[in-house]
């Protein structure tokens, strides 16, 4: 019974740290600029364009650690919308693009892979600033 029990349990936790990495974009390079990041929402008709920037603050402590990570700023393409953290009034609606946003990057950005990319990336202070875009589009598209 231990040794069918044991294959098993390894398969799936491969299979489940296989799929965790496909589901975070590697955002610190320009290697796979051309690969396009789709989210499907249902509270969307059409596809939306959406640039952002983020603050990246690293622990001192803990060399590679994210501490935190700040959404300064979303471009929406569509309607030709900027948004920024500073911004008290917004639509529902983008509210709603933004709330998304910020949870989509914050995890993104925490579980990127900083210590792999650490040579092409100029770690120079604590806190860095880093861009991305992606493209919200309505399900079954």
């Amino acid at each position: 019974m231990k040794r069918t029990i044991l294959p098993l349990v390894l398969i799936v936790f491969c299979l489940s740290i296989y799929s965790q990495s496909r589901c975070i974009p590697y955002l610190l390079t320009n290697e796979d600029k051309d690969k396009k990041i789709y989210i499907c929402d249902p509270c969307v008709d059409d596809t939306i364009k959406i640039q952002f920037k983020v603050s990246i603050i690293f622990d001192d402590t803990v060399r590679y650690a994210v501490k935190s990570v700040i959404l300064q700023s979303m471009r929406i393409d569509t309607n030709r919308t900027f948004l920024s953290r500073l911004d008290e009034s917004r639509t529902t609606f983008n509210q709603y693009l933004w709330d998304i946003c910020n949870a989509k990057v914050t995890y993104w950005y925490k579980n990127q892979p900083y210590k792999q990319f650490y040579s092409k990336i100029p770690f120079v202070a604590d806190n860095r600033v880093f861009g991305a875009m992606y493209y919200l589009v309505p399900n079954g598209k």
